[in-house]
């Protein structure tokens, strides 16, 4: 049946032909249900067209794409019919495929286009008859709708198989609908058609068929028509919200082809009419709001409906867009540049980072370092053993030879839980790369206690022997290099301090180093798929995480929401770990403005906090405790929340109170508490202290008493930053390696 794209058809009970079964059944069904039987479209015999008429009808086509174009859309839709009319019509049903339709017959075909239609093309300016044009396009034309009517041909042989054999009609199609069809070829194809060879591909074609997850629901108008009704609902939305009549209303843009893809698969009902559809119309969802931030921008064919669906199109259709569209037409025959970077943009962001990468902390100063330092040679401590001096069987308690090579400076030792804070000064002492039986690593170093400043501290690498910051004096302990700072050389950096072999790289340091190469790579926005659990307790989202949001990162650039969604996986998975993710909740920091999503997320699950990140002009962090009923607020601007996020707290929280039982007049005011947090560090983007603060409050394990555990005068530093980017980079280069 021509044009019944937009059919909802019976699927049949059986794969049987019209047996007395399935007739019984039929007739037994009540009449109620008869009569709501939709009956679609019924064959056009196109009896204006099909008798002699001198006028030919004039149909204008477009030169790019060579589909019907221009305001007369009687004449475009008297077009298609036609010549579906033809292709039930002129070729014989009982042959198989179209290629085996003679040259005579096509021949026919389209000499009966040319005797009705008068043909004009057009390239947005000149109209110039079909015949008047070049061969190529002439051909081109010919080939593209011969090949349309063979496409009606085989649709109509499918409708016959599905309507009169298989579904238990009894008359026959040649007395009533298709009269040019005789008794004779009827009775041929239904032995044609009910042969095992044909039975067994009509149930491949139905296999084939059972793939297609998110089918298309639109009318004979095709996307066409769908786009011309949005484009009217637009209009139609503004002319409403203009308060004066005579008021002028400009076009709005026409409808992006996501926007189309969506639309057309939305029932009468306005569900999605399968919950594949529904599942990509939500990625589509979230790529709008981060395209919107900034976070996500498209790049040529992938585009936004191509990273959601997760397929690139095929080259000669285009999803959402309907016939006649193809790759190039559409996207164009230039090779899309738009989101890579090229060799002069990388170059001048390199030498950004180098510029920026002396101050970042000791990590990266030791990556760029090019200097050849030759290792010191290790010599033997004065041991109160009998037994030798050989380190590896010495006894841990030790006393120093006056020529034992050892830095006589004292040092500062830090340890990070997760604060940076000192807990002692210390001796340096390079005697060789083995200790307690036990080869160090190339970040460590062997170290005295000769202060102790927090004696209940944990060291960083504890012992059998020494485990608290009071029990190491006189005795070797390793300490992490970037932990170790020099009273009196501030400002020079770890590798100036702690030389060691170039050949030797730290690998905390190799960890950026590896991101910021990974990073040159990345073309395209890398698809990551936060679990359920992350930031909502009821389905997986999406991120896409692209070239600019990790040099962001790197270089202390601006920290992209994608960015930011990221580090809650790096977050969820330190919670798992330390069993407490039932305790702290995180919420998408492209949620944090939405008051829907707030209350959606603060009632889910029995947390005790969220962390919620937000961006309005800058970061800042909310840290939610509905079960408190109280709000800590961080802003190293030192703002108070704006009226429109108070009240969307407010709101959300009021709405968990009702869920939980409370009245409406028994609602508890909601309670801001406002930690002292300072600045962004230098050259630091908020989002970096954002970060540190949400690692912070996870590794102390705080619920309550925000203000006195973050009573800071100075933000957090460099060296504390670096933690958040480790971190950061070794999540990410997880995902990219597939692990």
């Amino acid at each position: 049946m021509e044009g019944g794209a937009g059919d909802d058809r019976q699927l049949p009970l059986s794969d049987q032909p019209g047996t007395s079964a399935q007739i019984a059944v039929a007739s037994v069904q009540p009449a109620n249900q008869l009569a709501r039987t939709r009956v679609g479209r019924k064959p056009t015999r196109m009896a204006r067209m099909t008798t002699r008429n001198p006028n030919k009808t004039k149909v204008l086509f477009d030169k790019n794409r060579l589909m019907p174009t221009g305001p007369n859309k009687t004449n475009n839709d008297n077009w298609s019919s036609y010549l579906g009319f033809l292709g039930r019509k002129e070729p014989s049903i009982l042959i198989c495929f179209w290629k085996e339709v003679p040259d005579t017959t096509k021949e026919l075909i389209w000499q009966g286009i040319l005797e009705k239609f008068n043909i004009f093309i057009t390239n947005g300016e000149n109209e110039v008859e079909l015949s008047e044009n070049d061969e190529k396009l002439q051909s081109r034309f010919k080939k593209t709708w011969i090949a349309y009517v063979g496409g009606r041909w085989s649709v109509f042989k499918t409708n016959l198989t599905s309507d009169y054999i298989y579904s238990g009609k009894k008359e026959a199609p040649y007395l009533n609908d298709y009269k040019f069809l005789d008794k004779v070829t009827w009775d041929a194809f239904v032995a044609l058609r009910l042969t095992p060879e044909e039975k067994a591909k009509r149930k491949k074609g139905q296999e084939i068929q059972s793939y297609n997850k998110c089918p298309q629901r639109t009318s004979r108008g095709g996307y066409e028509l769908l786009s011309k009704k949005i484009m009217d609902e637009k209009i139609k939305e503004r002319q409403e919200a203009s308060q004066d009549p005579s008021e002028i209303i400009p076009p709005p843009s026409p409808p992006t082809r996501h926007e189309q893809w969506k639309r057309a698969r939305i029932n009468k009902a306005g569900q999605y009419i399968t919950p594949e559809v529904k599942d990509i119309a939500e990625r589509i969802d979230s790529l709008e709001e981060q395209q919107s931030s900034g976070s996500f921008k498209s790049s040529g064919t992938n585009d936004l409906l191509a990273v959601a669906i997760g397929k690139p199109d095929h080259p000669c259709r285009v999803r959402g867009m309907g016939r006649g569209y193809t790759v190039s037409t559409y996207f164009g025959k230039q090779r899309q540049t738009h989101g890579m970077v090229s060799r002069e943009e990388f170059n001048k962001t390199r030498e950004e980072f180098n510029e920026t990468i002396a101050d970042m902390g000791a990590k990266l100063q030791m990556l760029l370092s090019s200097q050849t330092i030759s290792s010191r040679e290790p010599l033997t401590p004065v041991v109160d053993s009998a037994k030798g001096s050989n380190l590896s069987t010495a006894p841990n308690h030790v006393e120093y030879d006056d020529h034992g090579d050892e830095h006589n400076d004292e040092y500062e030792l830090y340890v990070e839980d997760p604060i940076r804070r000192l807990v002692a000064y210390g001796q340096i002492h390079e005697l060789g790369s083995t200790i307690h039986n036990m080869k160090m690593k190339d970040d460590e170093v062997r170290v005295t206690v000769v202060r102790v400043v927090v004696e209940d501290a944990e060291v960083p690498i504890p012992t059998e022997e020494v485990t608290k910051v009071g029990e190491a004096p006189k005795n070797f302990i390793v300490w992490p290099r970037r932990l170790v700072e020099s009273i009196g050389r501030k400002g020079f950096s770890q590798r100036e301090l702690f030389p060691k072999p170039k050949s030797q790289p730290d690998p905390q340091a190799d960890t950026l180093k590896t991101l910021w190469f990974a990073a040159v790579d990345i073309t395209q926005p890398k698809y990551v798929c936060l679990e359920v659990g992350v930031v909502s307790l009821k389905k997986v989202v999406d991120v896409y995480i692209s070239q600019e949001d990790v040099m962001g990162l790197l270089v202390s650039r601006k920290i992209s929401s994608a960015a930011m969604q990221f580090y809650n996986r790096y977050l969820y998975a330190l919670l798992r770990l330390s069993e407490r993710n039932d305790k702290y909740g995180l919420i998408s920091p492209l949620h944090g403005n939405s008051e829907e999503m707030l209350q959606k997320r603060i009632g889910e699950g029995d947390y005790e906090c969220f962390l919620a990140p937000i961006y309005e002009t800058y970061w800042q962090l909310m840290v939610l405790c509905p079960k408190y009923n109280y709000v800590a607020w961080f802003c190293f601007m030192q703002n108070r929340p704006s009226k429109k996020i108070s009240t969307k707290i407010e709101t959300a929280f009021n709405a968990y109170q009702m869920m939980k039982g409370t009245h409406t007049r028994q609602l508890k005011k909601l309670k801001w508490l406002y930690p002292k947090c300072c600045g962004q560090g230098e050259g630091n983007d908020c989002g970096l202290q954002v970060m540190r603060h949400m690692f912070a409050i996870i590794k102390l394990d705080i619920v309550d008493s925000f203000d006195k555990a973050f009573n800071m005068d100075q933000p957090y530093s460099e060296n504390d930053i670096d933690v958040v980017r480790r971190n950061w980079a070794e999540c990410f280069l997880e995902v990219l390696s597939g692990a």
